[in-house]
């Protein structure tokens, strides 16, 4: 049970770039739509003894390695300070508190608006969610977490990184998350969320192999894996910006990219504000689910460096 749960949580990078501002400005375009269904024969099995066995390794060939990126980040970025395994709790608790609403969260939830716990178990997914997505990163395996406070040196948003090398999931990253979270909250009680949320769930998948498939070729790029912004700090406050414009600088001082995935237009539109192009509309419908919200789309995007006489070759 544990290892098939490991396989359904490779979707992992499937949060993305999930992110807790929000900003609405230009309209969006949508191009290249495509339709994924779920197949239990796509989880692969037979990688896993290979995966579980190896040692993990950050820093093969010439790939963007994690000791650069977090050089990077020291030398370049300012009043933001790298999270700490003690910051974890804090920061699944951020993650809940700005993911309770995000599309992708109410898609695979699947939850009708008048169930009276709605708030409560969207609380509980992302709870979940946060903690999957985000340790392994924040306790420094994967790449790094960076986080703003407030004057009481409180977090109260944060974003987590990894670079090239670290890019890809790791199976044995998943199944530690697995030991210490247990299965997703709708494998404990199927009856608490939608008739199809386990199936979106493992759908999921299909974000970091389009991921890959978009980056293949590309040894040097830095995969925007969240960012968030407590709700109470969110709308107009400018934390989520001074986030991303941190990471935009970093990858300009290594002449690098920058990948994430988003699930909205609003926010399609607003990192396009911050120099990011759409590669893919990645729609996600399991089969045989006809309800009204069956279909999700997300949005693939990537930041080329500009480029100055500082980090051309």
């Amino acid at each position: 049970f544990v290892l098939r749960a490991c396989f359904v949580l490779r979707a992992r990078a499937s949060f993305s770039i999930i992110e807790g501002f929000r900003f609405v400005d230009e309209e969006s375009t949508n191009t290249g739509d495509h339709k994924y269904t779920a197949s239990i024969a796509e989880r692969q099995l037979h990688t896993f003894t290979f995966t579980f066995i190896r040692p993990i390794r950050c820093n093969m060939g010439g790939k963007l390695s994690k000791q650069e990126l977090t050089t990077a980040l020291t030398a370049n970025v300012t009043n933001i300070s790298f999270l700490k395994k003690a910051d974890k709790d804090a920061a699944r608790e951020i993650f809940a508190d700005a993911f309770q609403h995000d599309p992708m969260c109410l898609w695979i939830a699947g939850l009708d608006d008048d169930d009276p716990n709605k708030d409560e178990k969207m609380k509980e997914l992302c709870r979940y969610m946060g903690g999957f997505v985000n340790d392994k990163i924040i306790s420094g395996r994967r790449g790094a977490a960076l986080g703003i406070r407030d004057d009481s040196e409180s977090l109260i948003g944060f974003m987590t990184v990894a670079p090239a090398s670290c890019a890809k999931d790791s199976m044995i990253d998943d199944f530690i998350s697995v030991i210490k979270y247990g299965p997703p909250p709708m494998y404990n009680d199927s009856s608490r969320y939608g008739l199809h949320s386990k199936k979106r769930l493992e759908l999921l998948n299909e974000i970091p192999k389009a991921r890959m498939r978009h980056m293949k070729g590309i040894d040097r790029w830095i995969y925007l894996q969240t960012i968030c912004v407590a709700s109470a700090y969110q709308h107009g406050k400018g934390y989520g910006s001074t986030l991303l414009r941190s990471l935009n600088q970093v990858a300009d001082s290594l002449g690098v990219s920058i990948y994430l995935e988003t699930e909205s237009p609003e926010l399609e539109s607003m990192y396009k504000h911050f120099g990011f192009s759409t590669l893919e509309d990645l729609k996600l419908c399991v089969t045989g689910d006809e309800s009204s919200d069956a279909s999700h789309t997300m949005y693939l995007m990537r930041r080329d460096p500009v480029l100055t006489s500082n980090n051309l070759c």
